[in-house]
């Protein structure tokens, strides 16, 4: 199929900026962008604004269907609609050629409206002959204006997902600067399975909290309470299918269904509504909507879960996929502001390949099926994280992410001696082994450090921070 390929132009003139796209027709995965010429730069004026509180930039968008001319070429005009009310998150290009009005997120034009070079990319659209590429901005450059380090963030810790690896993360950046965690009065749940209250954390002496990074169900009225104004929020995710198998051993679920995984997968519904229960700890269905706080009665209703995943598509800063974790860490230390150490880590919490069950490709897509919100929710947010490292830049994410795995490589040799097993659970976990040489380095103890060891350290040293 011939590729059409355009060059992108803006122009300011007051409040309204011109935006020329090329659509271009062609099919491909989630993430599978074409590589394009350079546009030289210019001095482009800022198109909209960005959320002064929370400086949100989305690279998300969101397309009405094109009725026509799917395989051709047309160039539009897009501007700010400004008889829209105030805080509309759109920009319109009017219609033409036979088009309905496209639609695309301010919030997407944003990242697009930087000084410096400015890369063209394909990308994927929904339209109503299929799937066709628009060109769009890939700024090489940082997504995002803060100048000095963030330091309030939420990490909404999902299940089985790589999230013990990311809390490390937050919780060294929280320590080292000594920065104020909300943290569960006990275990390591923060009112699970009920929805996060403001109660559920360790009070601190001003009532709010630069941190929360504990398993907690999802609930932003709640949370904004005992969070600082501005806090960043992000969450991770993983491929539904794998997600599931890693759930079904660790959680016991073959205990409580009494049956294998790849048995439960031909006939889930049985198995589900026969034994689990109204509020369950880990959910059995959806696992990952069911921590981002949609109900229980909800998991089964597509026209919640698509509203949901509208939701947290616009009040989440970043969500991470544990397929991709170097790139998620490389746009997360950029939405941070944080710098390369900040976000150098060793996988935790991982079972031993012995507890590792291969799943059938049958299997597999039964339980890909049987989670069709997870699925939703994992495929937007896959295709949202693509659009992200697009507006960053491929080549400088190449280059990051090697410096990430260089320097992590670099502390493995520095820290690790080995590896253990231990029981937890219901599995088999591998925990690190340090160097005799490393036994007494703060930043590879921190760095090996089991999530319920490192959450009673915190604890131990707010209690001598706070008094009691």
């Amino acid at each position: 199929m011939a590729y059409l390929r355009g060059f992108l132009f803006l122009l300011g003139a007051g409040s309204l900026a011109t935006l020329v796209l090329l659509f271009i027709s062609r099919t491909g995965r989630p993430g599978d962008l074409l590589p394009a010429p350079v546009v030289q730069p210019g001095r482009p004026r800022q198109i909209l604004q960005v959320d002064s509180a929370t400086r949100r930039v989305e690279a998300d968008t969101a397309y009405r269907s094109i009725e026509n001319g799917a395989e051709n070429a047309h160039l539009l005009d897009l501007s700010v609609d400004n008889n829209r009310s105030k805080g509309s998150s759109d920009v319109i290009a009017p219609s033409g050629n036979g088009q309905s009005p496209i639609k695309i997120s301010q919030s997407d034009v944003s990242s697009i409206v930087r000084s410096g070079g400015v890369n063209l990319t394909s990308q994927s659209v929904a339209t109503s002959g299929g799937e066709s590429k628009a060109a769009v901005a890939n700024v090489g450059g940082s997504l995002h204006s803060c100048t000095s380090p963030l330091k309030n963030l939420v990490f909404l810790k999902t299940h089985k997902t790589g999230s013990s690896t990311i809390q490390n993360i937050v919780y060294r950046y929280g320590d080292k600067h000594n920065l104020i965690f909300a943290l569960p009065a006990y275990d390591v749940y923060m009112g699970t399975p009920n929805l996060f209250k403001a109660k559920y954390a360790k009070r601190s002496p001003t009532g709010k909290y630069n941190m929360l990074a504990n398993h907690a169900r999802y609930n932003r009225p709640e949370m904004s309470k005992v969070m600082y104004p501005g806090a960043v929020y992000i969450t991770i995710l993983r491929h539904p299918s794998l997600q599931y198998e890693s759930m079904y051993t660790y959680y016991g679920f073959d205990h409580l269904f009494k049956v294998s995984l790849s048995t439960f997968a031909n006939n889930p519904q049985t198995y589900y509504t026969r034994h689990q229960g109204p509020h369950p700890m880990h959910s059995a269905l959806n696992p990952t909507l069911y921590d981002l706080g949609l109900s229980k009665t909800d998991l089964t209703r597509e026209d919640a879960i698509r509203k949901k995943i509208e939701t947290l598509d616009a009040e989440f800063d970043l969500v991470l996929i544990a397929e991709h974790t170097s790139e998620s860490l490389i746009l997360l230390k950029d939405r941070m502001c944080w710098d390369f150490e900040d976000v150098t880590h060793f996988t935790l919490n991982a079972r031993t390949q012995s507890e590792v069950k291969t799943m059938s490709e049958r299997t597999s897509g039964q339980l890909y099926k049987w989670n069709r919100g997870d699925a939703l929710l994992y495929e937007h947010f896959n295709r949202t994280l693509w659009r992200k490292i697009d507006a960053y830049g491929r080549e400088r994410m190449r280059q990051d992410v090697k410096t990430l795995e260089a320097m992590n490589q670099a502390l493995m040799g520095k820290c690790l001696g080995g590896t253990k097993t231990e029981k937890f659970m219901k599995t088999v976990l591998t925990r690190h082994v340090l160097k005799d040489s490393a036994l007494n380095d703060e930043q590879c103890i921190k760095m090996t450090l089991s999530a319920p060891k490192y959450l009673n350290n915190l604890r131990k040293k707010q209690a001598s921070l706070f008094g009691r």
